[in-house]
């Protein structure tokens, strides 16, 4: 195999996990192959030996699994929100999702006190984010600028794909709606 086709190969990986697991899947989205496919791929062509690949698959799992974590606790704490306005355990929330309810449904006339606090909570979470350096100021003010029409969707969604009834957006799940 050619230098450069490794160094380009290394270079490559390089850049995805410093992009962190997007890099990867977008560019495997591209062509239809999930990221194992992609690194076993490139072991049977040379460009990565198979210690390379399960480096790579290991850090990719790792921020995946930190992801999660991270979108996990998002929607707990924007849970906690929604409970605490409407005086209602996330619990019998959940129900009324369940049963086809919309979050604004369920907050009746409380529903422009809900959609505040939960524009405050994106807010409060987009400002720990740039703290602790996950955002820029520039990216912060972008989703402070869609919170609010974000926070208008979380509200009038009637379900999730699936049969999942969260307080999330629904099609894109979570109550960031994709936010990690």
């Amino acid at each position: 195999m050619k230098m450069s086709k490794r160094l380009a190969a290394t270079v490559g990986v390089a850049a995805a996990l410093s992009l962190g697991t997007a890099g990867v899947v977008v560019a495997a989205g591209a062509q239809g192959k999930g990221p194992a496919s992609v690194l076993s791929s490139l072991v049977q062509d040379g460009t990565l030996t198979q210690e390379q690949a399960d480096k790579v698959a290991a850090k990719l799992k790792e921020r995946r699994d930190q992801m999660m974590a991270v979108r996990k606790d998002r929607l707990q704490q924007m849970q906690a929100v929604v409970s605490k306005v409407l005086g209602k355990s996330t619990a019998d929330i959940q129900k009324e999702r369940a049963a086809g309810k919309s979050l604004a449904q369920i907050a009746g006339d409380k529903k422009d006190e809900l959609a505040k606090a939960m524009v405050e909570q994106i807010t409060s979470q987009v400002d720990q984010a740039v703290k602790d350096g996950k955002l820029t100021a520039e990216q912060a003010t972008k989703v402070k600028q869609n919170a609010n029409s974000r926070v208008e969707k979380m509200l009038n969604n009637t379900g999730q794909p699936g049969g999942r009834q969260g307080f999330g957006a629904g099609k894109r799940g979570g109550a960031q709606g994709g936010q990690g």
